[in-house]
């Protein structure tokens, strides 16, 4: 890959999520090496995109120079397989997936099927996929021999950093423990599993 790319993200590239945090940072750190960055944020809906979306991502594929490299976010990319293929071949596109899409809660059997299969299939003529754990690298695998649908790319793993802070005062004797989670409660962020290690 080139020292510049454009980075495509639904929606506005300064919200304040984990997943769009992730991105700047990393957007951060590649400038400070003197990469040269383009952030895209998409009009429309997602993750189930409308048509606005699709039309949004078209143009911004569209208005790249030829072999120009392009990192899609995966909350962009997955429900579009059609408008990706349209461009996988022209451009040097790169997918970068937090989690699959039809993993996320609250999804009923045959969404579930339907993010899964789309997202695929917008994977499948990608150059390459970043994804930010070894449980999505273990994770891609298994649904692409589920759902017949070959990924060709590399995946590589570029796990979140962590910031340091200092360290707080010991709790006084008798004094209640106290953590803060800054983040969605949803069982696939395993807050639960870190509740019942320190219920001891």
């Amino acid at each position: 890959m080139s020292q510049r790319f454009t980075l495509i993200v639904a929606g506005d590239p300064d919200q304040r999520t984990g997943g769009y945090l992730y991105d700047a940072h990393i957007v951060a750190a590649l400038r400070d090496q003197d990469w040269e960055i383009d952030v895209v944020g998409l009009e429309g809906t997602f993750p189930d995109a409308d048509a606005e979306a699709a039309t949004s991502l078209g143009l911004a594929l569209e208005n790249r120079p030829d072999h120009s490299a392009v990192v899609i976010d995966g909350l962009a990319m997955g429900a579009l397989p059609d408008v990706v293929a349209q461009h996988a071949q022209r451009l040097d596109i790169s997918a970068l997936l937090h989690h699959p899409l039809g993993d996320e809660l609250g999804l009923n059997e045959a969404d579930q099927q339907r993010f899964h299969r789309s997202e695929l299939n917008a994977l499948a003529p990608v150059a390459r996929i970043i994804v930010t754990s070894h449980f999505t690298a273990r994770r891609l695998p298994v649904l692409a021999a589920h759902y017949a649908i070959p990924l060709n790319a590399t995946v590589s793993v570029v796990e979140p950093g962590v910031a340091e802070a200092p360290i707080s005062p010991a709790a006084t004797p008798g004094e209640a423990l106290r953590l803060l989670c800054v983040a969605t409660l949803t069982p696939r962020k395993g807050q639960d599993i870190l509740v019942q290690a320190l219920a001891g």
